[in-house]
């Protein structure tokens, strides 16, 4: 089963990569013979509700139940720093939280251009920030309670988690700052194909975790005292 969701998450990545590419060509060379079957907008990687957004936001709700799912199984509340994490990303991703945020704060702040930076970027930076360090203070703390296998099972998670703002907010700055030209479009596909790649080995990880806990056969003992 472990295998069976690497390779069906794994083959979902390359399919949208692969139309992406295909769109791409179609919309650049409109007299191509199949730019009508890959003309759809929703094919490319960056598209509101398109394909990959979608899939995104299916395997971050996989992600939070199988958080919740391991919080219950293992009796081990620190995974529920997790759930709330991704249920946050969930939310932030369909409804663009951060960016109905910023311009509430740039406004309240007072904020001026910033390092180039239009005021409602910056505040829209200031809150990711914000958001993310409270997010990554709740995951903290919850390691620091957690029992030590628990622990371990963080520390194969932690690396996986952070590549989405590798990919999310560092590529994409790159991306939208500093590269014109014929190097968009990889480097499009490296910022949001990259994100996408990134959520997936996340929801693999929680999966896999989830089904070593199922094939447990058992509830574990609690980490925190709690009931059986």
């Amino acid at each position: 089963m472990k295998s069976l969701w690497f390779v069906l998450l794994g083959s979902t990545n390359g399919l949208l990569v692969a139309l992406y590419l295909a769109h791409a060509v179609a919309v650049s060379h409109p007299g191509w013979a199949l730019a009508g079957l890959f003309s759809d907008p929703r094919m490319a990687l960056d598209t509101d509700r398109g394909y990959a957004e979608v899939f995104g936001y299916v395997q971050e709700f996989w992600v939070v139940l199988a958080a919740l799912g391991l919080a219950w199984l293992r009796r081990a509340p620190a995974y529920l720093a997790w759930a709330l994490l991704f249920t946050y990303l969930l939310l932030d991703d369909f409804y663009g939280l951060h960016e109905a945020l910023a311009p509430v704060v740039a406004e309240r702040a007072g904020l001026g251009p910033l390092g180039g930076l239009e005021p409602a970027e910056a505040a829209e930076l200031l809150v990711l920030l914000g958001v993310g360090l409270v997010l990554a203070g709740a995951v903290a703390l919850a390691y620091g309670l957690a029992g030590p296998e628990t622990r371990a099972q963080f520390r194969q998670v932690v690396p996986l988690v952070l590549l989405l703002p590798v990919f999310g907010v560092v590529v994409d700055a790159v991306h939208e700052n500093f590269v014109e030209g014929r190097f968009n479009l990889w480097l499009g596909l490296l910022e949001d194909g990259g994100e996408m790649a990134a959520i997936s080995l996340v929801c693999w990880k929680f999966l896999e975790l989830l089904a070593g806990a199922l094939e447990a056969g058992r509830v574990a003992p609690s980490e925190t005292g709690l009931p059986h």
